[in-house]
């Protein structure tokens, strides 16, 4: 096992290993490449109390900006392959491009562009911190909704930033699929293609990528270093998902132009975009030094300094909360954040 202690680290911040780039010093910082070590690892901190935070691609997280007082481990291999590459590997274009490791997007059920990880999850490899156990969880056993799975929901345990049930690896389906049907309105557009009209593979994820870039958001294998928007923790709202006849009653103080999607499989519930809300608010995207709205897409909050600074977490938090309040005020929704807010 690879472990640096923090005498050995010399200096290493979770802004080092964060898409953020922010985050203080770390008391001990453990990279391992074999699943034994990787176990190996997180016993080790569950078993001295330590707060645990085990990383994959540093994606969907605000540290704070002191040090950390705990152990941090990253793991290279199953969980922690970069989710775009597995993608890539399975032939599966709706999210190409997305920011973070396979693990944390099981966690997460991250998604995009009509589909989310649980759509392709046959079943995940996981270490049980409670029970000390290898178990395998069926995509049944996630728990899954919009955002948010059974996995995510116990983040914390044992007082750390991590969940009880860490994953290790997780088999998706292999699409295989030669040609896709197209159905979401934003991919819609960029073909200029027709509802249900079919693509191949290779235009369906280069659509994908080309609207992430235009977004300012890409995985690190993606992005373009001269980005200025390049630092965040990728979508930092979750699209507010609400019952139609909230809108129509006037309960939700929504104007008849904005924009609002039917939710699949369900009689009266829409979701709004969160980015058309924020956009609209009124609030400066050049919010302070360590804290911004992305140029490109107004649900991204970035850190605009590209060397470190101490105050950028404080600072992220304080236009979180300006954003939340002033939505609420102006809409009466309540926003929800997507990121791991340490």
């Amino acid at each position: 096992m690879n472990t640096a202690t923090v005498d050995e680290i010399d200096g290493m911040k979770l802004a080092d290993l964060t898409t953020i780039a922010v985050g203080g010093e770390i008391d001990e910082f453990i990279e391992v490449d074999s699943e034994k070590d990787f176990i190996d690892a997180i016993k080790c901190a569950d078993k001295h109390f330590k707060k645990l935070l085990v990383l994959g691609g540093g994606s969907n997280l605000l540290p704070h900006d002191g040090r950390f007082k705990g152990c941090v481990v990253k793991y290279s291999r199953g969980a922690g392959k970069e989710l775009d590459l597995v993608c890539q590997e399975l032939r599966i274009p709706h999210l190409a491009g997305i920011p973070g490791s396979l693990g944390g997007a099981v966690v997460q059920n991250a998604g995009a562009y009509g589909a989310e990880i649980a759509n392709y999850l046959l079943a995940a490899k996981v270490f049980d911190r409670k029970t000390a156990e290898i178990v395998e969880l069926n995509v049944d056993k996630m728990n899954y909704e919009y955002r948010n799975s059974a996995l995510k929901k116990s983040i914390g345990f044992l007082n750390g930033y991590s969940p009880r049930w860490i994953v290790l690896d997780a088999k998706l389906k292999e699409v295989g699929a030669e040609h896709f049907n197209v159905q979401y309105p934003r991919i819609l557009k960029e073909l200029d293609v027709e509802q249900n009209e079919l693509v191949d593979y290779d235009t369906f994820r280069n659509a994908v990528l080309k609207i992430r870039s235009e977004n300012g958001v890409l995985a690190p294998s993606q992005v373009n270093a001269d980005d200025a928007d390049r630092q965040s923790a990728g979508s930092f709202f979750k699209n507010p998902v609400v019952d139609r006849f909230e809108i129509e009653n006037g309960r939700i103080l929504l104007p008849h132009y904005a924009p609002i999607y039917e939710v699949p499989g369900s009689n009266n519930l829409v979701k709004i975009s969160a980015a058309w809300l924020i956009q609209h608010s009124g609030i400066s995207r050049k919010y302070s030094k360590g804290a911004g709205i992305n140029s490109k897409h107004a649900l991204i909050l970035i850190n605009p300094e590209l060397s470190y600074y101490e105050k950028s977490g404080e600072e992220l938090r304080e236009l979180m909360r300006h954003i939340i309040v002033r939505v609420q005020e102006i809409y009466n929704i309540a926003l929800e954040v997507e990121p791991i807010i340490m």
